[in-house]
């Protein structure tokens, strides 16, 4: 019986090592670069003109991530500066892992709008990177046939 019993404390030592052993060899799992309810503050700059006229501002911007499924994203991208602008943009983008291994690939653009004081520009796509708690990247107002050329860069940190 003692015998017996070794065996078993034995068997039971291997099993506990090779577990232990698969868990560490498990990768770790990145922390979600852009959860649920963060908050990214930050400059967003526009350069350009409107419709003919030249518009170069610099602007307060606030991205709240307001859901997640996987990659893809919903978030509310609030903008304010002079002279009198003060929005609310909603946006759907995607967020991945950047192709040099190097932080995450963002990819959103604006769909609608709330709380508008200001005009609006629907479809604008914005591509960054996040890096730690920094994302930045530019944006660009697709061509219009009424002489609108705006674009610009946007630098956000992670304050939520």
């Amino acid at each position: 019986m003692f015998r017996t019993m070794r065996r078993v404390v034995a068997g039971a030592v291997v099993f506990t090592a090779g577990v232990s052993a698969v868990a560490a060899a498990a990768p770790a799992k990145d922390p979600d670069p852009l959860p649920v309810e963060s908050k990214w503050k930050g400059k967003l700059t526009q350069k350009g003109k409107i419709k003919g006229d030249e518009v170069p501002l610099d602007l307060d911007a606030v991205l709240t991530v307001t859901k997640r499924d996987g990659d893809k994203f919903e978030a509310e991208l609030f903008e304010e500066g002079e002279p009198g602008i003060r929005l609310t943009y909603l946006v759907k983008g995607e967020v991945t892992k950047a192709k040099d291994g190097k932080g995450h690939a963002v990819e959103f653009k604006s769909y609608d709008f709330k709380d508008a004081r200001s005009e609006t520009f629907l479809n604008i796509p914005y591509k960054g990177t996040i890096d730690g708690k920094k994302l930045a990247g530019t944006w660009k107002h697709p061509p219009t046939d009424d002489d609108t050329t705006i674009e610009g860069d946007f630098t956000l940190e992670l304050v939520k």
